[in-house]
């Protein structure tokens, strides 16, 4: 079963046909409290949102496709940040069949991220 997400098969197709719920994404922005060699605080910024993933028709080319039941997903993407502007490449969307499973990634990516932080701030 070839799957995707609504949104972007209505991008796809060009018309709203498929589209019924998109991503509804959320931002929050984290200080992790230290500074790089620069004096840029280091920090992530955190995307959360939730959208529907749908099999795709038979007949329908697409330029890429997911593995994930049909559904509705709770999603998550971080981005590192250096004084609060995005800094790096931006990571892959993590989709989570509840929001509770979403919130535990978040929380562990976030303590993740500031002892890299406490870590790079005193190499430097």
């Amino acid at each position: 079963m070839r799957t995707q997400r609504k949104d972007a098969l209505a991008a796809e197709a060009g018309n709203g046909s498929y589209h019924l719920c998109g991503p509804i994404h959320n931002s929050t922005h984290h200080e992790f409290g230290c500074c790089d060699s620069k004096g840029r605080t280091i920090g992530a910024t955190i995307y959360t949102g939730q959208c529907e993933i749908v099999e795709l028709p038979a007949d329908k080319e697409v330029w890429s496709f997911m593995t994930l039941e049909p559904g509705i997903y709770y999603t998550f993407c971080p981005q590192a940040t250096r004084a609060g502007k995005s800094f790096g490449a931006c990571q892959s969307v993590q989709y989570f069949k509840t929001a509770a499973e979403r919130d535990a990634k978040v929380a562990k990516y976030l303590a993740g991220a500031a002892k890299r932080a406490a870590k790079l701030a005193t190499a430097e």
